[in-house]
């Protein structure tokens, strides 16, 4: 997320699985990314768990697609 690799094997993986199966698939590393990109704020502690703000970032970024893509069942 904050390092210059460019690999998306996993991602890519992951969304062709979830093709075949016809679940929705939504890729967290182009948001936190961007935002890393922006702000330079720490994201994540070490290789895999997030700070407080990078929480924020998959929680606002995560309900964005959640809603444009009619997952939310209505109240």
């Amino acid at each position: 997320i904050m390092g210059t690799v460019q690999s998306f094997e996993p991602q890519d993986r992951c969304r062709r699985m979830c093709s075949r199966l016809g679940t929705p698939f939504y890729d967290l590393v182009p948001p936190l990314r961007a935002d890393w990109q922006a702000r330079h704020e720490p994201l994540l502690y070490d290789h895999c768990h997030y700070t407080p703000y990078g929480y924020g970032v998959v929680a606002r970024s995560l309900l964005a697609w959640l809603d444009e893509e009619h997952l939310i069942p209505p109240k």
